[in-house]
């Protein structure tokens, strides 16, 4: 079917999806020389001429709609299918307060700089996967093709840039024992790369892991200084190494790392296991080499078992002036991992005068 004799818009991906009222459509997403696009929709309506029915595709643009160039980038959400083009990330969809009709809208408002700075003429090799609520996009900020992956939460609607790796496509394989993999074809090498939250390292190489917070006024009148005397995290769950860092504003209105602390000793240890002690008896000596009858040291079986406590508190003890705070915590160390439970600085609250040096 001609979706538009003589028009510009071009075929690059076909969807089965809805209407605006529910009903099934073959969704074609196009491109054109400008990278807008389009989205149209065909149905397949029926004709009789006497005895003989006849199947007549008919194809309708969805007004307004943006479409994409990159067939590997097409994914179906749980009710939107979402697409790259120049021009950002759009979904296309069902909206409150219009309904029967399809919308197509832009969700990468909060990246528009970074999404303008991938290299256009790539952009039609960008691929994508919807995976855990979470759409894996691989996209260009080089000549060479994708060498960056960003994620988009659906559920938060929230965007994480970005990751120094790229794929070529995106799939998931189910082993025998009906495990899931999430895996990516790598630009280069030989290898199918594996994508999970359980692993702790990258062939022993450590992932890189930081959050930092805001800064934080201490008050809401700007010339209030508090005295700091103790910073306090609490994680949940940790393992391996993790560092523990205070930056602020002091008094001299410099911005510096106050102090630094390396977390580790996360493991504890608990008894013996539920095995039976073999048998003894007491004599003179404690010779059991020979196994005999002799022997009295009671032997276990059971090593002590080893686990990650649930939640460990760190303090820093830091005495300092500041007008703002910030918290770091991070790790550069392989087999790592952490939850961020809390974080506490505690202190005096010192009013002040507004100090000379602001005035002139």
């Amino acid at each position: 079917i001609n979706l538009e004799r003589g028009g510009r818009e071009l075929p690059v991906a076909v969807k089965h999806y809805q209407s605006g009222s529910g009903a099934g459509r073959a969704t074609v997403l196009c491109r054109t020389p400008d990278g807008k696009g389009a989205v149209w929709q065909i149905s397949i309506d029926s004709l009789t001429v006497g005895d003989t029915t006849f199947a007549v595709p008919t194809a309708a643009k969805i007004v307004g709609s943006f479409g994409t160039e990159s067939v590997n980038g097409v994914v179906q959400t749980t009710n939107d299918i979402a697409f790259p083009n120049r021009k950002g990330w759009f979904s296309l969809g069902a909206r409150p307060n219009y309904y029967g009709l399809l919308r197509t809208a832009e969700n990468s408002s909060n990246i528009r700089p970074y999404w303008r700075s991938l290299i256009g003429s790539q952009i039609s090799g960008i691929c994508a996967y919807f995976y855990d609520a979470k759409i894996f996009i691989s996209v260009p900020q080089s000549t060479s093709g994708n060498d960056r992956m960003i994620i988009y939460d659906t559920e938060r609607s929230n965007w994480a840039c970005d990751w120094s790796i790229g794929a070529k496509q995106f799939l998931e394989y189910t082993d025998t024992d009906n495990k899931t993999h999430f895996l990516y074809i790598p630009t280069s090498g030989t290898r199918l790369i594996e994508l999970s939250e359980n692993t702790l390292n990258d062939l022993g190489t450590a992932f890189n892991q930081t959050y930092i917070s805001p800064l934080i006024p201490v008050s809401k009148t700007k010339t209030d200084i508090l005295n700091l005397r103790e910073v306090i995290v609490e994680l949940g769950r940790p393992r391996g190494v993790v560092k523990f860092q205070i930056l602020g504003i002091g008094k001299d209105s410099t911005f510096a790392t106050l102090a630094t602390k390396t977390i580790t000793s996360f493991g504890a240890t608990t008894g013996v296991g539920s095995d039976l002690a073999g048998d003894f008896f007491a004599t003179s000596t404690n010779d059991n080499s020979s196994g005999g009858a002799d022997a009295w040291a009671v032997y276990f079986t059971a090593t002590p078992s080893v686990f990650t406590q649930a939640t460990v508190k760190a303090a820093i003890r830091k005495r300092a002036k500041v007008y703002a705070i910030q918290f770091k915590v991070y790790s550069t160390t392989a087999d790592t991992d952490f939850t961020i439970l809390s974080l506490q600085a505690k202190g005096r609250l010192l009013p002040r005068r507004l100090p000379s040096q602001w005035v002139n």
